[in-house]
C-alpha cells in the first residue's frame, strides 16, 4: 500500500505551534501510545520535539495487545506499558517521573533555587488516553475524557502534588502518512475516524490479518468451523451466520464489517498486537 492519507485538523496545527511555544517551560515529556500499535501511535511529527528533553514513553492498552509483543518493547530504556485504569501502573508512571525528573530536582538544589514541581508535558496522538492518564494522577476529574480522535483542543496546566505539575496537550498526529497500512491501523484502534477509510477494506486487512497472526484466537472468538486458508468472504459468512445476521448479501456483509471492527476495536477478540 502506497496512498497517502492526510488528517491533520487545524487545531492540531495550532495546537504543535501551541506546543512549541510551551515547551520551554517543560522539563520532561511523557508521551502516550498505543501499545497494539507502539511504532505506528508515535507522534512522529514530534520527535524532533520530544528528543529536546528528557522523557518516558508510555504504551497505553497493553491488557488489549499481545503481551509477548508488548515485553519486547518494555525492554528499551524508559518504556512502560499497561493499563491506565489499574492504580499500580499510574503509580509506576508516576515513580518513572520522578526518577528521571530527580536529576532536574537535584541541579536546582546546587544552584540555589527555590523548590518548584517539575513541569510534565503530556503528548501524544489522539485517543490514547491522555485526559484519563492526567486525571488518574491528579486524582480528579481535572481533564474532559471522551472516547472521540481529536476531543481536547487546549493545553490544561493541572498541579497533581507539590513535586509534579502536568500540561496537557490535544493529542496531534503527523500531517501525512507515507504508507496508507499506517492510517489503516490507526483507524482500526480507533485513533483516526473510521471513516477516512472504505470499511470493506479494512475489514478484509482486519480479518487477513488476524488468519495469519491470530487464528485460534479469531476462531475461538466468533466459534466459526474456518480453514487457515479460507477466503475472505467465507469468513464474513461464517461469522454473519453464527451471529444470525440475515438479510441482503451486500447488507450482511456491511453490517458484518462493522461488528467485526467494532469488537475489534473494543478489544473483545482477544489480546491482538498490529505490529
Amino acid at each position: 500500500m502506497s496512498k497517502q492519507i492526510g488528517w491533520f485538523p487545524g487545531h492540531m496545527q495550532k495546537a504543535t505551534r501551541k506546543l512549541l511555544e510551551t515547551l520551554k517551560m517543560v522539563d520532561i515529556i511523557v508521551e502516550l501510545g498505543d501499545a497494539r500499535i507502539p511504532h505506528s501511535s508515535r507522534a512522529t511529527y514530534l520527535t524532533s520535539i520530544i528528543e529536546r528533553k528528557p522523557n518516558l514513553y508510555v504504551l497505553t492498552k497493553a491488557d488489549l495487545a499481545d503481551p509477548k509483543r508488548v515485553s519486547k518493547h518494555t525492554e528499551k530504556l524508559n518504556v512502560l506499558a499497561g493499563n491506565l485504569n489499574e492504580r499500580k501502573f499510574v503509580r509506576q508512571i508516576l515513580e518513572k517521573i520522578k526518577e528521571i525528573g530527580q536529576p532536574i530536582i537535584d541541579r536546582d538544589v546546587r544552584r540555589g533555587l527555590k523548590p518548584r514541581p517539575l513541569a510534565v508535558m503530556i503528548v501524544g496522538i489522539p485517543n490514547v488516553g491522555k485526559s484519563t492518564l492526567i486525571n488518574k494522577l491528579a486524582g480528579r476529574k481535572a481533564a474532559s475524557v471522551q472516547n472521540k480522535p481529536g476531543h481536547t483542543r487546549a493545553n490544561q496546566y493541572i498541579r497533581v502534588s507539590e513535586e509534579i505539575a502536568l500540561i496537557d496537550t490535544p493529542g496531534i498526529l503527523a500531517p501525512n502518512y507515507d504508507e496508507e497500512d499506517t492510517s489503516m491501523k490507526l483507524a482500526l484502534i480507533g485513533t483516526i475516524r473510521q471513516e477516512i477509510l472504505p470499511t470493506h477494506t479494512m475489514a478484509e486487512y482486519l480479518v487477513n490479518y488476524l488468519k495469519t497472526h491470530y487464528f485460534e484466537e479469531m476462531v475461538t472468538f466468533y466459534d466459526i468451523d474456518i480453514k487457515e486458508d479460507s477466503n475472505y468472504h467465507t469468513v464474513i459468512n461464517a461469522i454473519a451466520t453464527r451471529r444470525g445476521i440475515i438479510g441482503e448479501d451486500f447488507d450482511v456483509s456491511d453490517r458484518t464489517e462493522i461488528l467485526i471492527l467494532n469488537e475489534f476495536k473494543n478489544g473483545l477478540i482477544g489480546q491482538v498486537s498490529l505490529e
